[in-house]
């Protein structure tokens, strides 16, 4: 063998040992990318296009946007909205036939889209503070916290204002106060709770501080609302379900 013939094999070897490389690198990329974490867009005004939305501090402000807390109505076909791949905690304070029945549509509407549920589901024996269910929901690491009906809004004002990185969405209730990381869905005759400040829902018939309405039969239609609106971006405003 020649040092020409030599040289020459010891280049081919190189350049095909760099393929090789360069193929598994990029392998590498595409396995990274089929196994991200569900991400959210962040917050925008409902109905502006995501690409739109760019990434700068120097963010034009929209003033027709509405006012954090605005009430809005839900977008259509929300559930084609939901991404895969959620995991979802819900956290009721008892156990009734409304609150059993609320945790089974999530559940089943979770089978649908192909979320993972962890439940939070009535206070822990001797324990009096409904802080440590939203603490044990929390635990779970989960994209959103579902909280179900009225029961909870004070507990869920006061972690939520200390866990601003995750997103809430309440289901026949609303908070006193816009939150940004708490998304309301509520519909004629769904309570606001009873507590200090507590803010009518959207509907005049509302009621405020009587018998908690049954969240059941709208739990389906109203966390389909909610979490397309948190998939989106659309955070800390009350959807009113027709």
């Amino acid at each position: 063998m020649t040092p020409q013939d030599d040289t020459s094999r010891r280049h081919t070897l190189f350049a095909a040992l760099a393929a090789v490389a360069a193929t598994t690198a990029a392998l590498a990329t595409l396995t990274a990318c089929s196994t991200a974490p569900v991400t959210f867009d962040r917050q925008h005004p409902p109905g502006l296009p995501v690409e739109s939305v760019t990434e700068t501090a120097a963010d034009v402000v929209d003033t027709d946007a509405p006012a954090p807390g605005s009430t809005l109505a839900p977008r259509a076909d929300p559930t084609d909205a939901v991404p895969p791949g959620l995991t979802l905690a819900v956290v009721v304070s008892d156990e009734t036939a409304d609150t059993d029945a609320a945790v089974r549509a999530v559940d089943a509407f979770a089978d649908d889209v192909g979320a993972t549920v962890t439940h939070a589901v009535a206070l822990p024996e001797h324990v009096a503070d409904p802080e440590a269910l939203l603490e044990l929901a929390l635990g779970a690491a989960p994209d959103v916290v579902v909280v179900l009906g009225p029961a909870m809004l004070d507990a869920l004002d006061r972690v939520s204002a200390s866990t601003l990185d995750q997103q809430f969405l309440t289901i026949g209730a609303q908070l006193p106060e816009p939150t940004a990381n708490v998304t309301a869905v509520v519909w004629s005759g769904s309570g606001s709770g009873s507590g200090p400040g507590a803010r009518p829902a959207p509907e005049p018939e509302a009621s405020i501080g009587g018998a908690a309405p049954d969240v059941a039969p709208r739990t389906r239609e109203a966390l389909s609302a909610g979490l397309a609106a948190v998939a989106s971006g659309t955070t800390g405003y009350v959807l009113a379900l027709p």
